[in-house]
């Protein structure tokens, strides 16, 4: 069964058994979560744009300490007994495959991919049009347009294909590939290969938003390390992390 949210403020359990719950719960738990459980911000009253959610996934309400509202963006799809937990903020269009569990906190850029299984700890931060492996653990932030895989998650790449659907070009990615090498894959210190980063490639604008993620002063987590992923059936022009073309 796939429920389809309205572009709404919405609780997605029946308000009823919400209710019936809290009274068998102490009167301190009762405080901690507010009324709201769902807040859609998309302004287009498009039915098309509302949030599908599958058979036994569950969106908490967000706490009294938190961001006052769970977030789910318009066009994004939560897959059959995902979890998305209390305060999290999912941008648009963004996709959790099915059992993917998101700790409190949670933040997830616009197209993100989350793979089946995957866990995600609390107040990670997930960048635009990343990509989260199946069964990853993912307990640091991982910058926009990245690719994460294994237990615990290890930056193995970006998501070349996913920058292409969405409009880049090709010499622009290779300007992204480009950054991408020297942040994540050069020897030397992280600060020095940031601030080489941003002199080299800076003023291409998709450059520009991995490094103003990697330098938000609210971030929580670390960044991702960097590892490889051991792929023996690479497809034909694809390499060992997944870049190829």
């Amino acid at each position: 069964m796939t429920t389809r949210i309205a572009l709404t403020c919405v609780h997605h359990d029946p308000e009823g058994r919400l209710r019936a719950q809290s009274e068998r719960v102490a009167p301190v738990l009762r405080r901690i979560f507010t009324a709201i459980v769902v807040r859609v911000t998309d302004d287009t009253p498009d039915e098309a744009l509302a949030p599908l959610v599958q058979a036994g996934a569950t969106i908490h309400r967000a706490s009294v300490g938190g961001s006052g509202a769970t977030r789910v963006g318009a066009g994004c799809m939560i897959m059959a007994m995902a979890h998305v937990a209390h305060d999290c903020q999912l941008g648009d269009g963004v996709i959790l495959a099915n059992n993917v569990m998101l700790g409190g906190h949670v933040h997830v850029g616009d197209r993100a991919f989350i793979g089946g299984g995957a866990a995600v700890h609390q107040t990670v931060r997930i960048g635009r049009l990343a990509m989260v492996s199946g069964l990853a653990g993912v307990t640091n932030d991982i910058p926009p347009f990245g690719y994460v895989f294994g237990l615990p998650a290890r930056l193995v790449g970006f998501n070349r294909i996913g920058l292409l659907r969405s409009g880049c070009g090709r010499e622009q990615l290779r300007t992204v590939r480009a950054a991408h090498a020297l942040l994540f894959k050069e020897p030397g210190e992280f600060a020095a290969r940031l601030e080489a980063a941003e002199a080299r490639f800076g003023q291409d604008p998709l450059v520009a938003e991995i490094l103003a993620f990697i330098r938000d002063p609210a971030r929580r987590r670390q960044l991702v390390r960097p590892g490889r992923m051991a792929a023996p059936e690479l497809g034909p022009g694809d390499d060992e992390n997944g870049e190829g073309g």
